[in-house]
């Protein structure tokens, strides 16, 4: 059997496009949500920046530091530390 026999298999890709046609009280609650996401990923972004600048200056200083106390910035990590700290950083 050659490589010309082969049959080689096709990929079909298709794409959708939709229009929103939101009413003002979803445009409201869009807002309220996207605000949300954006307050939230700020706030992690906050925590994880000060977590690896206290790092930083312990090394800087010769302290060694352990590796469970660096912040985990994977998704699931980021995930864990936002359960556990939403209560004091979102009062809403």
């Amino acid at each position: 059997m050659t490589s010309s026999d082969q049959c080689s298999p096709t990929t079909l890709t298709r794409a959708y496009a939709y229009a929103l046609d939101p009413t003002p009280t979803q445009i409201s609650m869009l807002r309220s949500h996207v605000g949300g996401s954006r307050f939230a990923y700020n706030a992690l972004l906050g925590l994880v920046k000060e977590n690896w600048d206290e790092n930083r200056a312990k090394i800087e200083t010769g302290v060694e530091v352990a590796q469970e106390d660096w912040v985990d910035a994977s998704y699931f990590g980021l995930l864990y530390l936002w359960a556990e700290k939403r209560d004091e950083l979102a009062l809403w």
